[in-house]
């Protein structure tokens, strides 16, 4: 069974992508690493990866051919400045 490490922001979805080039796998992830759908990784987190020999193999190879890793930065965000113009429209956001 090989391991993989979440990088900062990773999902469970990022990283079913990458593994399987499909998010299908991502509930076989969920189970193999006794995760749930709310579940928030860690980075340097290891999750186990099972059935590495399935999915999509031409996503799979593009993303490891491109040297991509996923990430749909699931930190938490800063909440904004009250005030401002955030979407350039010269008005103000918030208040």
């Amino acid at each position: 069974m090989p391991n993989n490490q979440v990088f900062s922001g990773q999902s469970i979805w990022d990283i079913a992508l990458e593994q399987f080039g499909d998010i299908e796998y991502s509930v076989d992830l969920i189970n193999d690493n006794n995760l749930n759908f709310n579940s928030k990784l860690q980075s340097s987190q290891e999750i186990t990866i099972n059935n590495s020999n399935s999915g999509n193999n031409d996503i799979k190879n593009f993303y490891k051919f491109k040297g991509l890793k996923l990430n749909n930065d699931q930190t938490e965000a800063m909440p904004p400045n009250i005030g401002g113009d955030y979407n350039n429209d010269y008005k103000n956001d918030y208040n």
